[in-house]
């Protein structure tokens, strides 16, 4: 699970703390949410806002943090798309409602598991790279869904580190679905360990196990 912990950090630490220009015009794009890289960088402007006026003269507590998650990061994420990369093939021998089952205890995993990293936070930079010829010149197909990859370096606390947002087009804008820190992916990270017990315990001993408490260690 480590090196989970270590992607998942970089994650919510990363939308914590970024460091722009030009905020008034990403936050216009992304009004739309037509701009893979406008949400990202409008999702920051309401996480920064969020956790200055909770920080102001207390720390941050887990239950707020995780008020936060819920409200303003995992809107932003796309967790079905996700379970459904994790599974691949095991996702399509599960019934809509176990698959809902499953989306429910994985949100909530997510949620307990790294809120605290919350806590931590402080003042990493961040550039976003533009996308090299456009929107549509970097869109690929990904289960018969247009997906783009947002290119990311963040500085501060060693060397700088390579995260890649990827992103697929919803009905509801551009979501993540996988986060890519220095070669360590989410998504396979998960499924390295999700699809082989999915196969030997069956998916609801995967729901229960999600719903376990998290080792802290």
């Amino acid at each position: 699970m480590r090196s989970i912990k270590v992607a998942w950090a970089v994650v919510f630490c990363t939308l914590a703390t970024f460091i722009f220009s030009g905020q008034a015009s990403f936050a216009a794009d992304a009004k739309a949410a037509t701009n893979p890289r406008a949400v990202i960088q409008a999702t920051v402007m309401e996480l920064n806002q969020q956790l200055g006026q909770l920080k102001q003269g207390q720390a941050l507590a887990g239950e707020s943090l995780e008020q936060i998650i819920n409200s303003s990061l995992l809107p932003k994420a796309d967790l079905g798309f996700m379970l459904k990369q994790i599974l691949g093939p095991e996702w399509r021998g599960i019934t809509p409602q176990k698959q809902q089952e499953l989306l429910v205890a994985f949100k909530a995993r997510l949620v307990t598991t790294y809120s605290a990293i919350l806590k931590n936070y402080n003042n990493q930079r961040i550039k976003v790279f533009p996308l090299r010829g456009g929107l549509a010149a970097n869109t690929n197909k990904r289960d018969g869904m247009d997906t783009v990859n947002i290119k990311t370096m963040i500085f501060g606390g060693g060397q700088p580190l390579d995260v890649t947002f990827s992103m697929v087009k919803t009905t509801n804008g551009w979501k993540v679905f996988d986060v890519i820190a220095s070669g360590v992916s989410v998504v396979q990270s998960f499924s390295s360990q999700f699809r082989p017990f999915v196969k030997q315990n069956g998916v609801d001993s995967l729901i229960e196990a999600l719903k376990k408490p998290v080792s802290r260690s």
